[in-house]
């Protein structure tokens, strides 16, 4: 397996050379030069920095989850939108449940007729 990301990373490597030029920047070839690291030494992966944590607090991978899920839950209550993006989306709201609505109402086939449709095809 090893051997074989390389190999998918060396030609992604030519791929991310070519989108820097282009970009005039290195930010390409820096994200595949971090996956090679990761193919390079595995404890750089994600799931080994996981598990390291999890020895380091002595706890389950559920009360890791748990607590990565309140701490991303915090930090995104926190977060305000401005006040022209949450009109953005209140407008694109309104929009999806109109469309639906539209869909919905020109609807000939009702729900169990559909299904049995569906399951005899």
């Amino acid at each position: 397996m090893t051997d074989w990301a390389s190999e998918i990373l060396a030609e992604t490597a030519e791929i991310s050379q070519l989108l820097d030029s282009i970009h005039n920047n290195t930010a390409h070839t820096t994200a595949v030069q971090a996956q090679q690291a990761k193919v390079a030494n595995p404890e750089l992966t994600p799931s080994a920095k996981v598990l390291q944590r999890m020895r380091e607090l002595k706890t389950s991978y559920a009360r890791f989850a748990l607590n990565q899920s309140l701490a991303n839950s915090d930090y995104f209550r926190v977060l305000k939108l401005s006040d022209d993006k949450m009109a953005q989306f209140q407008r694109m709201s309104q929009t999806s449940n109109l469309e639906r609505e539209a869909i919905e109402q020109s609807d000939t086939l009702d729900f169990e007729t559909y299904l049995q449709n569906l399951n005899n095809s």
